[in-house]
């Protein structure tokens, strides 16, 4: 069943899934997503980080609440998921960044040749008269 949730803003909010379900007057149990994506600073963005510590303490902490989770939430098999994106996006994003870099640089080169062949030509007409 799915409950129509009325919020008192019609602005987008950036909030916590338990504050959703908060504002919106339903449980955690009856909200459905499949993927959560969190950003974590660059320090902490290294792939042993996200799969030992973090994940290992989001078990802890679920774990410890198991008992107060519905039955048929115990038969659920969601294994996490992770990707990084220094280990999976950082090299195309460099790669991609220079591919812009060279563009701009021969725009950037051609514009000050144009230039200089403006300002040769300005100075050799006033120099005529």
């Amino acid at each position: 069943m799915v409950k129509d949730v009325m919020l008192a803003s019609e602005h987008d909010t950036l909030v916590s899934i338990p504050l959703f379900c908060k504002m919106g007057g339903i449980s955690l149990n009856e909200l459905e997503y499949e993927t959560v994506h969190f950003k974590v600073k660059w320090y902490w963005n290294h792939i042993l980080y996200i799969r030992d510590k973090f994940f290992g303490d989001y078990q802890k902490a679920t774990s410890s609440f198991s008992a107060l989770f519905p039955s048929e939430d115990l038969t659920y098999d969601n294994p996490p998921n992770y990707r990084s994106w220094k280990a999976n996006d950082e090299e195309y994003f460099f790669e991609k960044n220079r591919d812009i870099n060279l563009i701009f640089g021969a725009i950037v080169v051609i514009s000050m040749a144009l230039c200089f062949f403006s300002l040769s030509s300005s100075m050799t007409a006033n120099i005529y008269d």
